[in-house]
């Protein structure tokens, strides 16, 4: 088995090395897919370009594609221009000759030990999804109760990216494949997704966040209350755990010579 990952980018690039790092350890080539205006049609930070050359000079990335979404109000064409990003990534792994797919955005986090095990199950199984931890303002505060979606994890490379309701729990549509002959849900013991989705750097990237997200879109939820919502909702992140993914020490020490 050789397994691709590409990484959605466009916010939470503030994420995106940490989630590399997290990465590399089973990855056998790691493409980010990257737009310079988020589906609404709002510029990308001016640093990413930058961050993303210093990730491919210094060898963490094997591959930066420039994705140009249709700039869009519609929730269907914006859940299709993400799509189109994880296609691309999963056509440069194919042409790198890779046999298995995963498809990551840059605030997605698994465990190491936990992910390689998990890696055995592709020898039987040709998709496989799992649960999410929700975490909000800091790496180190989680929602102690599992999302009710799961996201898929890791596909065979030949399968196209459709939207596909024969594996019966609640996935994200972006990352449906199809045809799947045999899928794996795994439990919560075996392998978790951890969802840094309300952690970001600073407020401008919480507002970024929600620049073209067919989420925030929809619920219509304003950019700028965002963050201040989530610490409303400090009692439901109540868990207290580590920075296992160091991303607190990579904020200090590495991106802050970004913004």
């Amino acid at each position: 088995m050789k397994l691709g990952m590409s990484f959605n980018v466009f916010s939470g690039a503030d994420l995106l090395k940490p989630a590399i790092l997290n990465a590399s350890h089973s990855a056998n080539y790691i493409v980010c897919v990257f737009s310079k205006v988020s589906n609404t049609g709002e510029s990308a930070p001016a640093y990413l370009e930058p961050l993303l050359q210093d990730l491919l000079r210094e060898g963490y990335v094997d591959e930066v594609i420039c994705h140009s979404p249709i700039v869009t109000q519609s929730l269907a064409q914006m859940q299709g221009n993400n799509r189109q990003k994880r296609i691309l990534g999963k056509e440069a792994c194919k042409r790198a000759g890779c046999t298995h797919y995963m498809s990551r955005d840059c605030d997605e986090f698994y465990d190491v030990d936990l992910f390689k095990n998990a890696l055995f199950k592709l020898s039987t199984y040709d998709f496989t999804a799992c649960r999410i931890y929700e975490y909000a303002l800091c790496p180190t505060r989680r929602n102690p109760e599992l999302s009710g979606l799961y996201v898929p994890v890791i596909h065979d490379i030949n399968l196209d990216y459709k939207c596909n309701r024969s594996v019966p729990v609640l996935l994200d549509k972006e990352r449906t494949v199809t045809p799947i002959k045999k899928y794996y849900v795994h439990s919560p013991d075996e392998l978790v997704m951890h969802h840094m989705c309300g952690v970001r750097y600073n407020s401008e990237e919480y507002v970024r966040k929600q620049h073209g997200h067919p989420h925030f879109i929809r619920t219509k939820v304003n950019p700028n209350t965002y963050e201040s919502s989530l610490k409303d909702q400090l009692s439901v992140y109540s868990q207290e755990v580590n920075d296992q993914f160091g991303i607190l020490e990579y904020w200090e020490k590495e991106f802050v010579k970004y913004v």
